[in-house]
């Protein structure tokens, strides 16, 4: 198993004990976080009513809901996503913000917004398989603004790089334990088997 979620729950169970809390929280928390990040990347694409029925929606989601009450690394994915493509959309805008903690400013330009966004589908990598394909995604929508929108993907191709790269290089630990320790791909290949079969 990718190791995030587990690392994540390990402090829990140190600071809960072996209780229903220190299993759960975790999830929980993750769970709640995701409903607010919901709303904000609906917002960011959409307009605040599709943003807070969206909410609402996986608020009131079953499988959101289950999976917020059990101790499964599943939880952690969606949070991490919605936050990547969050600070994708804010680097395409080409939004600049400044957070302020105490004393202490950090200024964000557009290329930021893609570096925090790489960062997120990084962790993501080390939380589910699944997460393996978001960044294809993102590369996708890419590549579609190369071809049909050539002016935005001239005024942000760095960010774009610097996405890919940081991603990589981020992700490159996993990347190179999973070369060296193929049987740990064990689950990937049962699932696959419809697709080969289906060739």
């Amino acid at each position: 198993h990718e190791a995030l979620y587990h690392t994540l729950n390990a402090a829990m169970l140190a600071l809960f004990g072996p209780t229903v809390w220190g299993i759960r929280f975790l999830s929980v928390l993750l769970g709640t976080l995701t409903v607010p990040l919901t709303y904000l990347l609906g917002r960011k694409l959409f307009g605040s009513l599709v943003g807070l029925v969206a909410a609402a929606a996986l608020g009131l989601s079953f499988w959101s809901l289950m999976y917020s009450r059990i101790g499964l690394r599943h939880v952690l994915m969606p949070p991490l996503v919605l936050a990547a493509f969050y600070f994708f959309w804010r680097g395409l805008e080409g939004k600049e913000g400044r957070l302020e903690i105490g004393d202490w400013r950090l200024g964000q330009s557009s290329l930021g917004n893609f570096l925090v966004s790489a960062l997120f589908l990084a962790l993501g990598m080390y939380t589910y398989f699944a997460a393996r394909g978001v960044p294809a995604i993102l590369v996708a929508f890419i590549g579609y603004l190369a071809l049909f929108a050539w002016s935005l993907f001239r005024r942000r191709w760095r960010g774009f790089v610097g996405l890919v790269v940081v991603t990589a290089v981020l992700s490159l630990p996993l990347i190179l334990t999973l070369q060296r320790q193929p049987e740990s791909e064990a689950r990937v290949a049962e699932l696959a088997v419809p697709l080969v079969e289906a060739r």
